[in-house]
Order: C-alpha cells, then structure tokens, then sequence
C-alpha cells in the first residue's frame, strides 16, 4: 500500500465534466458484461454494439475514441456520458487507477486534468485499494 494515501484522498465526480472522456487516444476496455449491459441500454444486439462502438485490439474490445472530436468517447453525448449509470468498470474505477495511485506525484499529475480530484468524499486507503483491483466501483455523481 502506498504510504501517500493512507490518509485517504478525495474525489467526487463533477457532473458533465468528461475530461477523462477524451483529449487524447485512448483505450477504455470492455468486459462481456460491459458489452452486454451496454448493448441492452442502447437495445441493439452485441454484435452490432462491437461493429458500431469499438475497436479490436487483439484480443480485446475498446470503445472508439472519435478522431475527429478531440479524441472523445464515442458514447460521449454532449459532454455528457450517454451510458454513466452502467458505463465500463474501467470508468468506474478512474481515477484509482494503478498508475494513478503508484504515487504522490502521479496523484498530482492526474489532479492537473481531474478537477474531481481533491473534492468530495474522503476515500479510505481499503475503498481506494479495492476500487483499483477492480472489486469495488465508483458508481455516482452526488
């Protein structure tokens, strides 16, 4: 455990924010249960949700990021998640990502694009471990 964060950290998700939804290419991986919650939502088939929404690579399914608007997700409807209520867990673990959390400093870097960084809610070191593990979620906008 990262001695920085002992303390917690806090974070809360500013409302039609999406400043981690685009700005530069990307990769937002998707599980099955990601592709189908999703393409239940929208009521198409997966398969017409992979051929329309993601990209192959390798083995894996990623959303599109569209080259011609700033890089955004292409569920990004203006500036707003069209999906936040059952988007991809690799959303709803941002921005207790590995990486971000590695380090004080790399916490720092990510604060400079998240303005949900350092408001909101005191996460506690365990919420914060179980969140990057991928066992826990951040799943609201207050």
């Amino acid at each position: 455990m990262s001695s920085f964060y002992q303390q917690g950290l806090k974070f809360e998700c500013q409302k039609d924010c999406s400043h981690c939804c685009g700005g530069s290419p990307g990769y937002v991986w998707l599980s099955q249960h990601d592709i189908d919650t999703i393409s239940e939502h929208l009521q198409i088939s997966a398969s017409e949700f992979i051929a329309n929404y993601t990209k192959k690579m390798g083995h894996n399914y990623s959303l599109i990021d569209l080259e011609d608007d700033n890089w955004n997700c292409i569920l990004l409807k203006d500036g707003k998640c069209s999906v936040y209520n059952i988007r991809p867990m690799q959303c709803r673990t941002y921005p207790f990502w590995p990486q971000n959390i590695g380090s004080e400093r790399a916490w720092k870097e990510q604060q400079n694009s998240c303005p949900g960084i350092g408001k909101g809610r005191t996460y506690q070191a365990e919420e914060i471990e179980a969140i990057s593990d991928g066992r826990a979620a951040i799943n609201s906008i207050k």
